[in-house]
């Protein structure tokens, strides 16, 4: 099976470079922002390097009737420790899926994400994650799912997949 994406190589390997991440465990995410800096294969580097990067973890403030919701977090620091700044980067978000069991968005975790998002990306990250959830829908009983974040720029030159 071959991968068609529209990019030639350089520009699927300059994608790769630049594509955020996103982890999945049950109903809670991990979404990782561009870690061009750490090597994104295998999966647990990423993690990895992120591990090594943050220096404070940020909990959103209550709602108005004085609740949050614990399993959200930011993960603040920076992917370069020798280009410090004085105000660290948002490096990863840990959160609710935004997307219910029905498929519509959780206004609740979009509430959240809106304190350190901006529109833009949080639609890019719904529709990806919409996006994933249907390409998995759609298959057959036994056939795994392949991201495109595993598809190597060989698989698409003339790889074996």
């Amino acid at each position: 099976m071959t991968a068609t994406t529209g990019l030639l190589p350089n520009q699927l390997i300059e994608r790769r470079k630049i594509m955020p991440q996103i982890f999945v465990d049950g109903d809670d995410l991990l979404y990782i922002r561009n870690d061009d800096q750490i090597p994104q294969h295998p999966y647990w580097k990423t993690i990895m390097g992120l591990s090594v990067c943050v220096e404070s973890i940020l909990h959103p403030e209550p709602d108005d009737d004085g609740l949050t919701d614990p399993r959200f977090f930011a993960l603040l620091g920076h992917w370069d420790p020798d280009t410090p700044s004085e105000q660290e980067d948002l490096l990863a978000l840990q959160m609710p899926n935004p997307l219910g069991s029905d498929g519509a968005v959780v206004e609740e975790v979009v509430q959240h994400l809106r304190n350190f998002l901006d529109e833009e990306e949080i639609t890019d990250l719904i529709d990806h994650i919409m996006e994933t959830n249907e390409k998995i829908d759609e298959l057959e009983p036994g056939e795994e799912y392949t991201p495109f974040s595993e598809v190597t720029p060989e698989d698409i030159i003339g790889g074996k997949k």
